[in-house]
């Protein structure tokens, strides 16, 4: 009987102990505006429409609350990791597309969300000669799964 009284008391105890522990709190990693899936159209600097319209990946890396991924550029697979310069802005120059799929190098230039629902930015594509094979700009909304 004994050893069922401990056994009962270092079960409340241990019941006791493990409800005062604090609440786990998760925060976000710092890109929660920017994140997303993003229809996108491609357009000439002329603001003529080019492609599209497309789904691109906005999203957090491991590294930090400085910088995100984005994936699909030019519809194509390119990913480059981009600086975050504030909550709703990002910019890279000279980034290196890191599934292979770009020859030369790649910049995002002003790119920024507005009104949590819609993205305009610019990219430069280089080849490996560092000289312009297109220059273009990629707006769209954050997609709602629902039709346009």
């Amino acid at each position: 009987m004994k050893a069922i009284t401990k056994y009962f008391f270092f079960l409340l105890a241990f019941v006791a102990f493990s409800a005062c522990q604090e609440d786990l709190k998760i925060e976000d990693a710092g890109s929660l505006q920017l994140s997303g899936d993003w229809t996108v159209i491609e357009y000439s600097l002329d603001a003529d429409p080019l492609y599209g319209p497309y789904e691109l990946q906005l999203y957090n890396t491991a590294t930090g609350t400085d910088s995100i991924w984005i994936e699909n550029i030019y519809d194509s697979g390119y990913k480059v990791k981009s600086a975050k310069l504030s909550e709703t802005t990002f910019a890279v120059t000279g980034a290196t597309d890191v599934n292979g799929e770009a020859d030369g190098l790649i910049d995002i230039i002003d790119g920024k969300v507005i009104n949590n629902d819609s993205i305009v930015f610019r990219v430069v594509l280089y080849d490996e000669d560092g000289e312009v094979v297109d220059d273009y700009l990629e707006s769209g909304h954050r997609y709602t799964g629902w039709q346009d």
